[in-house]
């Protein structure tokens, strides 16, 4: 396929409108300096929204990473076989969604983030879930987990509220249902805690 370097192509038309003098030859290559430079923009512009998609979605990768080992840790604390298989359930909720972010990433031309937010809410409410672990006490396990899961969920809504414009209308879609599932798990947490709650 033959590709075009624009700015050298612009910078000749260029020349060529100052060597000739005719006025129609003139209008011609003004209307092609015109079209050059949409085009210029355009193709600026894909590379703008490209390295955003990226961003976000690697962000979206990053958070389940989050969930993923959090969990996995939770799981190895936890002696409950209820919380055992809930948070087995979280993790291959995550595993699914950073299997499709992946695949999106790799679509683009992007490398996937491998990291977690060690320095984010969702890796200190993990860090809170470790040490409630320790005292055995389901509602604050429980607590500790719906708080996490809130950060998820928002992180999602944050996502798809502020950057829909630089994703497709399937990565939209699938970042929606991502969400859903997201939510699902909390509502999970959110009713085993206050069944807890009903028993007191």
């Amino acid at each position: 396929m033959c590709q075009f370097n624009f700015p050298e192509i612009y910078s000749g038309y260029w020349k060529l409108i100052h060597i000739e003098n005719d006025d129609s030859f003139n209008n011609i290559f003004l209307e092609i300096k015109t079209e050059l430079k949409i085009i210029l923009t355009i193709k600026k512009n894909k590379t703008m929204d490209k390295e955003k998609s990226l961003s976000e979605l690697n962000s979206l990768i990053e958070i389940n990473n989050d969930r993923i080992e959090g969990y996995e840790k939770a799981v190895k604390e936890t002696d409950e076989t209820d919380l055992k298989n809930l948070f087995t359930q979280f993790i291959q909720t995550s595993q699914k969604c950073k299997q499709e972010l992946v695949s999106e990433v790799q679509k683009l031309g992007g490398k996937s983030e491998e990291g977690t937010k060690t320095t984010g809410k969702l890796y200190r409410v993990f860090m809170d879930l470790k040490s409630v672990m320790t005292g055995k006490d389901t509602k604050a396990i429980l607590n500790s987990c719906e708080y996490g899961e809130d950060v998820a969920v928002d992180t999602y809504e944050d996502c798809m509220k502020d950057n829909s414009e630089c994703f497709t209308s399937e990565q939209q879609s699938m970042i929606k249902k991502q969400c859903e599932m997201i939510k699902a798990d909390h509502n999970k947490v959110k009713s085993m805690r206050d069944a807890l709650k009903e028993k007191e």
